[in-house]
């Protein structure tokens, strides 16, 4: 039997525990949700709740995968989470909806979470511990590196990469052979029509630089 933990015990944690249930096979139970920055659970659930990261660690030894349930736009942190609990011996966990379409992808990372009416079309590559959200679409022969979050709703056309730990705000389009850097953020509704650079975020109709942002994430959790 699969013993999967999560980590992040919020509203993704809702979701995915009930498109667990939903679909998956007898042989696998969620036992442990981990979340250090609230008291108890915002829904219901059977698994045990911990928030202690003394107890988890003591936890930890009956646990063989895992799920990543922070926020998408966090994709930095849940990949880097992700690869130290990978050397604990832990093993990710796909999450997909029946009702996704993933059509003749190149490649597939781990860790990856699809939401109902979200396409990937033919040829495209996607990363680790990446996040494709409801209705979003993936265009054709596009790369999507590791921990980017696509949000509800995105269009991403054809030819178009995107760099790890982006995220492509909810309704923005992103015109075909179009580079997105790492660690970028696209806003909502926007249309990008050239080249994002690294860090930048970008808003608007056409999308134009902002600010430069910062990705970080907290590890002190595996040196106790």
């Amino acid at each position: 039997m699969k013993k999967i933990f999560f980590w992040g015990g919020k509203a993704k944690a809702k979701i995915i525990q009930k498109m667990i249930l939903n679909e998956e096979s007898k042989d696998v139970e969620i036992s442990i949700i981990y979340d250090p920055l609230i008291k108890e659970l915002p829904f219901e659930s059977s698994s045990k709740f911990i928030s202690s990261p003394n107890e988890l660690k003591l936890a930890l030894a009956d646990i063989t995968h895992f799920i990543m349930c922070n926020g998408g736009e966090h994709g930095y942190a849940r990949y880097k989470i992700a690869n130290e609990l990978k050397k604990l011996g832990l093993k990710p966990v796909d999450v997909i909806s029946p009702h996704a379409i993933l059509d003749d992808i190149t490649e597939k990372g781990e860790g990856l979470q699809v939401m109902p009416g979200a396409v990937v079309h033919k040829f495209s590559t996607i990363g680790d511990q990446c996040v494709i959200n409801t209705n979003a679409t993936v265009d054709h022969d596009c790369i999507i590196g590791n921990g980017v979050h696509v949000m509800g709703g995105a269009s991403i056309a054809g030819q178009v990469e995107v760099g790890n730990f982006s995220t492509i705000g909810t309704n923005a389009t992103v015109l075909p052979n179009i580079k997105v850097g790492k660690c970028s953020y696209i806003g909502a509704g926007a249309v990008v029509n050239k080249d994002v650079n690294d860090y930048e975020v970008v808003v608007g109709i056409p999308a134009k630089k902002i600010k430069k942002h910062k990705v970080t994430v907290d590890l002190s959790f595996f040196e106790l």
